[in-house]
């Protein structure tokens, strides 16, 4: 039902000049694709090494406030750049996109993962001395495994 109000977006964003274009070019969707992927390793490079320092097995001698600051601009960055080249993949194949399981469920997990990201793990990671250490490794691990579901469903988009 949620998906059928979305079908004149999907439509919209199929038949717009900037997804007509990049279906029609050659090489339009695998730069995309590249950006994508660099976008993704910046995105979890940043997460990974704020949930490591977070459980405590790495940079225990930097604060975790100071930490956070030099890396959660990366996480930003990664997050941009994945939005805009995904938002340009999207428009090229929405039709497929609307019919895709996978492609629905990377985008509930992606909300999922956005509202943990923006709410606990930002406070985690900036409140560490208020944290017990198993809370640290908990939500270290959380975090892995929201983001990790989040890439493995938009790989299955492919598939499916």
């Amino acid at each position: 039902m949620f998906w059928e109000l979305l079908h004149p977006f999907f439509l919209w964003a199929y038949h717009s000049a900037i997804g007509t274009t990049i279906r029609d070019s050659t090489w339009g969707f695998a730069w995309l694709e590249v950006f994508h992927l660099f976008g993704l390793t910046i995105l979890l490079g940043s997460i990974t090494i704020r949930s490591l320092r977070l459980a405590g097995l790495f940079f225990r001698h930097r604060p975790m406030m100071k930490f956070t600051a030099a890396v959660a601009p990366w996480t930003g960055v990664g997050m941009v750049l994945m939005g805009l080249s995904g938002a340009l993949m999207f428009a090229s194949d929405a039709m497929r996109y609307y019919e895709s399981v996978p492609f629905h469920m990377k985008l509930a997990l992606l909300v999922v993962a956005f509202v943990y990201h923006f709410t606990w793990f930002r406070k985690a990671s900036s409140e560490e001395a208020h944290l017990t250490p198993w809370v640290g490794k908990v939500t270290a691990v959380i975090t892995a495994l929201v983001w990790i579901s989040v890439g493995f469903a938009g790989r299955a988009i492919a598939f499916f």
